[in-house]
This record gives C-alpha cells, sequence and structure tokens, in this order.
C-alpha cells in the first residue's frame, strides 16, 4: 500500500505544480497508475523468485 500512497501523493503533487485540476477526464489518469502499479505487484506471486513471491502474497 505504500508505494501506491507515494505515487498517488506524487502524481497530485505534480497536476497541482502543473496547474491541472482533478476533473473527469483527468481521474483515468491518475487511477491508471493505481492499476499499474497493482498488476506488477499482483505478478510477484507466480514468480520462481522466493523474495518476490513471498513479497506478492503479504
Amino acid at each position: 500500500m505504500m508505494p501506491l500512497a507515494i505515487t498517488s501523493v506524487l502524481c497530485e503533487t505534480l497536476m497541482v505544480g502543473l496547474g491541472i485540476g482533478l476533473k473527469a477526464a483527468t481521474l483515468p489518469v491518475v487511477a491508471l497508475v493505481g492499476v499499474t502499479l497493482a498488476a506488477s505487484v499482483v505478478t510477484w506471486a507466480w514468480l520462481p523468485i522466493k523474495f518476490q513471491a513471498s513479497m506478492g502474497r503479504c
């Protein structure tokens, strides 16, 4: 959850810095950051690498 929270804060900070408001048009872009991160973490559960597999099952 921590990487997702950090990514969300950084994305919102960047949007504020660039003067981009959170609207219906920009919401999918922010949601895509979370979906991409979650999909990569879910794949760790099936990897043969022990450390990454155990991190995916937490």
